[in-house]
């Protein structure tokens, strides 16, 4: 829509120069492409530099692939800078070339004609070249199919990878294919390559990077498109606007890619996903007035025919707000919901909370022999909790859920073995919470659920779990200590998300946290990030095996950094050097308890003039783990200011640090 507004205003030179048509053309093939799309499981994915091709893709890849020798390179190859690569087979070469005139790159093949001698460069027809760039072959061992990356065609956008077929070496190619969403991006996505065992393959992409910058994707071997499953939901918030209107998108779990964008019916918030079965995903909501709010759900597999059924609902629960997310996922839970929702909530408090209460799940009656089975189960899931093999315990479980009703016990094992395996704390609320309303269950059930509502948003409910902990279980001094100091976290986040700042994230990346001052030095801000030196180590941080981060002022006259200093017991604290008249360093100087506390304080930054300071620290008003603190250097009293928490959503119950601009 964008496109054809700017299409309709802008001059036709503007229009030919951008390229307007081509990039609408690329928009219509993404939004057919993404509606069919293929069950793909990543299994690795590394930085691979462009012009190293094919080095880092599996033998014996790197010897079919090369770079381009001189007898297959015509005069305009020569002048170009790209890559062009070639795919070499005992009977024929395939490559990407100018040919003659310099045009655009198309692909050109070679017969061997001799022992050793190549034919002619001779160019495969215009049912495989278009007017756009045509790159990156990849000729199979048989020589009877052939992969390559194209522009034109039906690219969703930049390089799109496109599969060919032959019958015999004397047979023409079938009509390119494009290989589907989400192995094609509206990136570049090149070079796609086939294990030989057909479970498996390998290609490069740009997407989620900087221009220039790819990654190696290994994946298994796709699957056709499955039937999709088609979710009909329902929107609101529970507030006095009642509003309906909101974008609901869906992030695959297993790839990482982006599912589908869906907007909800202004008048009624109704909304149609067609999500694949068998696959998580994470569904990110905006609504107007609202945080964005994330939700993870599983599509199930269907044996029967029937739409899947769902409710969302936002609500302003006293100064934080909450995401319900209701799944209607079995042929009898989807049978309770309204098919229409004019006006579902029009009436009393009574009728809302009766239509948000989800439906008891019916199991038939089991034979004795599956009794039996189920029992031989649930003693395998419960050694399996016994031996912390989490993962394992959570597969029977999972398995055990659907045909039986879990009793307490099993609900708080199944719970305890998904809050120590997924990182997401969410999915372990519902067993826990089944598990806390039996008076038989561990107290330390209600540790585990406090700390499943901190990691989800939920404050309120985080505190009354950790309250009914210290009552319900004996306790050290130190743990009564450590249970306080995470409810006094609750409350600061609790405070905080319900004002929260207005943030617009630009940009996001991945780096491993040991290559941390080299992300920060790749970014541009005044200052340099360093390892501290071993010179700067106290004798705790050497026992601790710690190496701070350094800050170098932009001047190089200041540094700062964290160390455990030489007194025992104490935590991390924050250090700052300056530069002697003499050019030497001056001795370590401990920043005063107004910005170091009994807790951890690391990661410092000071802007170029001096007067602000970032850093991170689990003390202060944190709301868990390390939070992001500002300070302010005062003239008059040579101190710095009390430390300001920077608020949410830049914090949260998670590790947030380093903040620099």
């Amino acid at each position: 829509m964008a496109l054809h507004t700017f299409k309709q205003k802008a001059p036709q030179k503007a229009i030919e120069a951008l390229q307007v048509n081509q990039l609408i053309a690329y928009a219509k093939n993404g939004q057919q492409l993404m509606q069919q799309q293929l069950q793909l499981e990543v299994e690795n994915r590394t930085p691979i530099a462009l012009k190293t091709l094919p080095k880092g893709y599996p033998y014996p890849t790197a010897n079919a692939v090369m770079k381009k020798t001189a007898f297959f390179t015509s005069p305009v190859d020569e002048e170009s800078t790209g890559q062009l690569l070639m795919c070499q087979r005992p009977e024929v070469t395939v490559q990407a070339s100018y040919g003659m005139e310099g045009q655009q790159l198309d692909l050109y093949f070679n017969r061997l004609i001799g022992h050793e001698q190549w034919g002619l460069s001779q160019l495969l027809s215009n049912q495989i070249n278009t007017p756009y760039d045509e790159n990156y072959p990849y000729l199979s061992a048989d020589g009877n199919t052939l992969y390559f990356s194209s522009k034109g065609h039906n690219s969703m956008g930049g390089y799109d990878i496109f599969k060919c077929v032959r019958e015999h070496a004397n047979a023409p190619w079938s009509a390119p294919e494009n290989m589907g969403y989400p192995i094609n991006s509206t990136y570049d996505d090149i070079l796609f390559v086939p294990g030989e065992e057909g479970e498996r393959a390998w290609f490069a992409s740009n997407r989620r990077n900087d221009a220039g910058n790819y990654q190696l994707y290994q994946i298994k071997m796709p699957k056709p498109p499955l039937p999709l499953a088609v979710i009909k939901g329902h929107f609101m918030t529970l507030d006095a606007a009642n509003n309906r209107t909101a974008t609901i998108s869906a992030y695959n779990l297993y790839n990482d890619e982006l599912a589908g964008v869906y907007n909800t019916n202004t008048s009624n918030g109704n909304y149609l996903m067609a999500l694949m079965p068998g696959v998580k995903y994470e569904l990110i909501v905006a609504c107007d007035g609202f945080e964005e709010h994330f939700a993870k759900i599983e599509v199930p597999y269907q044996t029967e025919a029937f739409t899947l059924r769902q409710e969302l609902r936002l609500k302003k629960e006293q100064s934080f707000e909450v995401l319900e997310v209701k799944n209607y996922f079995t042929a009898l839970e989807a049978a309770t919901v309204p098919d229409a929702y004019d006006n579902p909530f029009e009436g009393t408090k009574e009728k809302v909370v009766a239509i948000a209460k989800p439906p008891q799940i019916r199991r038939h009656q089991r034979s004795p022999e599956e009794a039996a089975r189920d029992r031989e189960m649930i003693a395998r899931a419960k050694q399996f909790f016994e031996d912390e093999a989490w993962s394992d315990a959570i597969d029977v479980y999972k398995k055990l859920e659907v045909v039986v009703e879990l009793d307490a016990a099993n609900n708080y094992r199944y719970g305890v073995s998904l809050f120590h395996h997924e990182f997401d704390k969410g999915w372990a609320v519902s067993c826990l919470e089944k598990a806390a309303q039996h008076p038989e269950t561990p107290g330390d059930v209600f540790h585990y659920l406090g700390q499943s509502y901190l990691h989800t948003y939920r404050f309120g409910k985080a505190i009354i779990a950790l309250e009914q902990y210290k009552a319900k279980t004996s306790l050290s001094k130190a743990d009564i200590a450590a249970i306080n100091e995470q409810i006094t976290m609750c409350k600061n986040g609790r405070k905080m998300v319900g004002s929260p700042k207005a943030v617009e994230v630009l940009d996001r990346k991945s780096f491993a946290y040991e290559g941390i001052h080299n992300a920060f030095n790749s970014l541009d801000f005044a200052g340099r990030v360093l390892l501290t030196p071993e010179d700067l180590k106290s004798s705790n941080d050497k026992k601790n095996n710690y190496r701070s981060t350094l800050f170098l002022s932009q001047n190089r006259t200041a540094m700062y950094y964290a160390s455990y200093g030489e007194t025992n017991g104490s935590g991390k604290d924050i250090y700052k050097m300056l530069k002697l008249p003499d050019g030497n360093w001056g001795l370590p100087q401990k920043l005063g308890a107004h910005i170091n506390t009994p807790g951890d304080e690391e990661y410092p930054y000071i802007t170029p003039d001096g007067k602000t300071l970032f850093f991170s620290s689990k003390g202060h008003n944190s709301m868990g783990g390390y939070d992001v603190f500002r300070s302010e250097w005062d003239e008059n009293t040579q101190k710095w200011s009390t430390p300001v928490n920077i608020g949410a959503p830049v914090n949260s119950p998670f590790d947030d640090i380093f903040f620099v601009y």
